[in-house]
């Protein structure tokens, strides 16, 4: 009769490790990792990228002090990504392409999604900065927005372990 029991609680043991196991495997993470503060004309960071999809970059403006998310200050300018040193995505920037966002809203921050009116733009961003490797992501402003604003690099990918760090930034450049 104990071998019964023992056999019983194996089973559910197993049973409960596979779904856990299923639904790690099955749903997706956001990770939102700051690319760089808006100081400079000319912004870049090296980005590594660990099997992760690329949904969007965001202009990240404090809460304070802004007014309404749905009227985002003015910018311009274009966003660079490189592959091995070779460009593999050139497009234009703008304040009238963006989209609010609450992505960062835990972070006290009001986001705008970079290239989200512009479809081609947000796709060429999208397929370049894929997979597993190594991007230079460069942004240039022709009008910069407030200088205490950020750029941040929105992701999805399969839940993690602490250790493995899926999105890493390297040297931002200031």
């Amino acid at each position: 009769m104990t071998s019964s029991r023992l056999t019983v609680g194996i089973g559910i043991a197993v049973t409960l490790c596979l779904f856990v196991f299923f639904l790690i495997n099955t749903h997706y993470a956001s990770i939102r990792t700051k690319l760089f503060d808006c100081t400079n004309a000319t912004l870049r960071a090296w980005v590594k990228l660990d099997g992760v999809k690329v949904s969007h970059l965001i202009l990240a403006l404090p809460k304070q002090g802004y007014g309404t998310k749905e009227l985002p200050p003015t910018f311009a300018g274009m966003a660079v990504v490189k592959t091995h040193g070779t460009s593999g995505a050139t497009v234009p920037i703008a304040s009238e392409s963006v989209e609010p966002c609450n992505w960062l809203d835990s972070e006290g921050f009001q986001g705008y999604l970079i290239a989200w009116k512009d479809v081609q733009a947000g796709q060429v961003l999208r397929s370049t900065l894929k997979g597993r490797g190594t991007y230079e992501v460069e942004v240039s402003f022709s009008v910069p927005p407030p200088r205490d604003s950020s750029v941040w690099i929105s992701c999805v990918s399969k839940p993690q372990w602490p250790w493995q760090r899926r999105v890493v930034v390297l040297n931002p450049e200031k």
